[in-house]
């Protein structure tokens, strides 16, 4: 039993000065979106925008532009024996600029991600298929932009 306190211990030492953070913290997540301009697709703007706004603070002194630039590439991924396509992909690129204002220091990232989606007999089911696809993909890259931007929004930084 006693082993066992000293192990627990020991560990708790251990983990404690390993460096990890959460991302949710409030100090790292603690700025305010200033300015965001997009090129691109609206759709996948609007889904990032909100994901980035949900935590910007106005009583921030980290103020934060952004610029965006959004592509999109749809791409076959498999054909049957007759040619015909029966899966696409989606490659979705936003390339970044990230300008912390009150630090003068500037990021430039590219974030991609992929989806895909099956075709369906029916043409109208493919267009809601890729309308879906598109929607995931837009929010697993909103995600990985706002995370990025939490993450290098150090106050301590230079």
């Amino acid at each position: 039993m006693k082993k066992l306190i000293i192990i627990v211990f020991i560990n708790l030492f251990i983990l404690n000065g390993c460096g990890f953070k959460k991302v949710n913290d409030k100090n790292l997540s603690a700025y305010f979106l200033n300015n965001i301009n997009v090129n691109g697709n609206n759709v996948l703007s609007y889904d990032i925008i909100s994901s980035l706004k949900l935590y910007s603070s106005k009583n921030e002194d980290n103020k934060i532009n952004i610029d965006l630039n959004i592509s999109q590439n749809k791409k076959v991924k498999e054909e049957d024996l007759s040619r015909k396509v029966t899966r696409y992909i989606l490659e979705i690129n936003a390339d970044a600029k990230i300008n912390f204002i009150n630090r003068g220091k500037t990021i430039n990232k590219t974030f991609k991600d992929f989806a895909e989606y099956e075709v369906s007999d029916n043409y109208s089911k493919t267009l809601n298929n890729e309308k879906k696809a598109l929607q995931l993909s837009a929010s697993r890259l909103a995600d990985k932009i706002t995370i990025f931007v939490k993450l290098n929004n150090k106050k301590n930084d230079n």
